[in-house]
């Protein structure tokens, strides 16, 4: 994914509103909140870790990133 694509789709998908109000969640659980596949989302999760604006835990979760969190 270009970064643009990633950051569109995370927004469009509703990323980032999910882990504010549930996360840190797994991929397989962020895929079913947003009724989409584990595989997909796991590749955009971490996409959007490149980004910087998530953060993956030790127990493979992925939350918001601290900055993108300040800015909330």
């Amino acid at each position: 994914l270009l970064p643009g694509q990633a950051l569109f789709t995370a927004c469009k998908l509703q990323v980032f509103d999910v882990l504010q109000d549930q996360g840190p969640l797994k991929a397989a659980d962020v895929a079913r909140r947003m009724d989409a596949s584990t595989g997909g989302t796991e590749r955009l999760l971490d996409a959007c870790v490149a980004l910087g604006l998530l953060d993956r835990t030790d127990r493979g979760a992925w939350g918001l990133s601290s900055s993108l969190q300040a800015g909330r």
